[in-house]
């Protein structure tokens, strides 16, 4: 048997003589071969010949073709590999010279940006207020910080004068425990922003504020160590002492142990009317020290009830007001206080709603205060009263009132008859429905006074008659301020 290379079979007998060239010299010979084989058809043997066959890759004995190549792994030439190495390290170099070079520019870019930010002012599309960033003499320029003096005389004032006027006579009222406290932009700080603002009222040092600036020091002077501190325009500041306070109305006074202080001009807020220019100074935020507002008289007699007071007298303006104006002076264009800063509207959205006690109303309040440490003349009944809930009236068919808590034994209530359980529905055939508006119908009567009082007792209505007596001077059931539902207070606005 025999292989015909020619057409690649395998033949019977013997291979015809011919005279073709040596398989060594053919072109489709093993150039690497010693033996002259195509290694493309498999190694013939006959079986009497015990001889191993040649494979690629095996130890097979002899030089030649398969010893040179035995320990190489055929699946990849050996020049690819180191190629493939090469490539892969110039691919890490280049990489990490990269990497290098940013972080090198990132480097160099932070810096230079914090030193611009440092030494150049940065302009950006987002306005936020910045913590101690005041500017100096409270608002005024490095050129401008000498506040001229400024006298009311009757005659109308530019703004800039009402303004000089304005830094001699408002203060900044500070409440603060012995521990830290937060402010309004929730820092946490052991010298806290001022609790609201106030004005001076005589040149002895008494000086005019809300009620609910300075109720924690009432309320938690002693349990936690709160205090009340005026600070004037210059940056000095005194403890004070409260010398009265009167919820109903939202005023209480202070004083402090100063001579020579330029007390304010009192306007009369009877003559004012709707359209009126206003100016408001004092400490937004408790952090925005000395900032003046201004606008119009918006509105005249609104009944406003706010958190810390029942429905009280007030007039509208449109000037910007913001927690910590509270207890400050609204001016008129002669450099006139006419009100006191009390209430914004809090609503969502709401601006160019402020509202500010007439000043004819507060100016007795301060000398009941001063001179006796509560206010005169208030018509007091002597009871407890509690607004009935929607809930309670449904259920068990009763009528919007005041509902009777406590009666107190030998007030004019008592005396009235008047009875715990009755529900107060009228003063004067005036219907009332909560306790608030008992309140605040109270005010349209002193002591002495007499009226009817229409209640609802055992499903039917009763008129008693009541008159009215001075209310105890150390009486809290009025006055005081109510504590608030929290174990750990924070001054209020």
């Amino acid at each position: 048997m025999y292989y015909d290379y020619e057409d690649k079979r395998y033949h019977e007998g013997e291979p015809p003589e011919t005279d073709a060239a040596p398989l060594n010299e053919r072109s489709d010979a093993d150039p690497y071969s010693a033996y002259g084989r195509d290694w493309s058809v498999p190694t013939f043997r006959s079986a009497d010949e015990q001889q191993p066959t040649y494979s690629p890759g095996y130890n097979n004995s002899g030089t030649g073709y398969n010893s040179r190549y035995q320990s190489r792994n055929w699946s990849e030439p050996a020049e690819t590999k180191k190629k493939s190495h090469e490539g892969a390290k110039r691919f890490l170099r280049a990489l990490c010279l990269v990497l290098v070079c940013a972080l090198v520019s990132a480097t160099v870019g932070y810096g230079v940006a914090d030193y611009r930010m440092k030494n150049a002012p940065v302009n950006t599309t987002e306005n936020r207020v910045v913590i101690g960033a005041s500017t100096a003499a409270a608002g005024k320029t490095a050129e401008k910080n000498e506040t001229r003096t400024v006298t009311v005389t009757g005659s109308e004032m530019s703004g800039s004068e009402i303004y000089d006027l304005a830094c001699s006579q408002v203060v900044g009222i500070q409440v603060a425990g012995t521990g830290s406290t937060v402010n309004i932009f929730g820092q946490r700080t052991t010298t806290p922003a001022v609790s609201g603002s106030g004005f001076v009222i005589s040149s002895d040092g008494y000086i005019a504020t809300n009620c609910h600036v300075i109720e924690y020091a009432v309320l938690y002077g002693e349990q936690y160590g709160y205090q009340v501190t005026v600070i004037m325009e210059d940056g000095s500041s005194y403890p004070a002492e409260i010398v009265g306070y009167d919820k109903d109305n939202d005023i209480a006074v202070l004083k402090i142990e100063a001579d020579d202080l330029n007390a304010v001009a009192f306007g009369s807020s009877e003559s004012v009317l709707v359209g009126d220019r206003v100016y408001t100074v004092g400490n937004p935020l408790g952090e925005l020290e000395y900032t003046m507002t201004s606008g119009i008289v918006s509105a005249l007699d609104r009944e406003i009830s706010t958190e810390e007071s029942i429905a009280v007298n007030m007039f509208q303006i449109d000037a910007a007001v913001n927690p910590g104006n509270s207890g400050g002076p609204v001016y008129n264009a002669n450099g006139e206080v006419i009100g006191i800063v009390t209430a914004k509207a809090n609503d969502s959205g709401v601006d160019g709603i402020g509202f500010a006690i007439p000043i004819d109303d507060a100016v007795k309040i301060f000398s009941d205060l001063i001179e006796h440490g509560y206010v005169l003349g208030k018509a007091y009944m002597g009871v407890t009263l509690e607004t009935l809930s929607g809930t309670y009236i449904r259920y068990y068919s009763l009528p919007e009132g005041a509902y009777v808590m406590t009666v107190e034994e030998g007030t004019a209530a008592e005396r009235a008859g008047l009875k715990v359980g009755d529900i107060i529905t009228g003063i004067d055939g005036e219907t009332v429905t909560s306790r608030d508006a008992v309140k605040a119908a109270l005010r349209n009567y002193s002591v002495g006074d007499t009226a009817v009082i229409t209640v609802y007792r055992s499903g039917q209505y009763e008129d008693l008659t009541i008159t009215f007596q001075e209310q105890p001077h150390n009486d809290t059931s009025s006055t005081a301020p109510t504590a608030p539902s929290q174990t750990s207070p924070v001054p209020g606005n």
